[in-house]
């Protein structure tokens, strides 16, 4: 249930995003895209989440006989 509510508030996010926002004097082309700065935050967040793991799987993670 809690996953499908965080899906539901990310559509609506983005669908306010389209709405709400409107760039008129954008200093870059994407800041004219509909709903670029939402998905840009949720696509770094999950790069994030990622990378995260990864440096604490690979390289702070030891062996359960690492000090023996």
């Amino acid at each position: 249930m809690k996953k499908v509510l965080f899906f539901i508030s990310i559509i609506l996010a983005c669908l306010a995003d389209l709405f709400i926002s409107h760039h008129d004097h954008a200093p870059f082309w994407w800041h004219k895209l509909p709903a670029f700065d939402a998905l840009y935050g949720f696509i770094g967040g999950i790069l994030l989440i990622i990378v995260a793991q990864a440096l604490g799987r690979y390289w702070l993670q030891k062996d359960a006989d690492y000090y023996d």
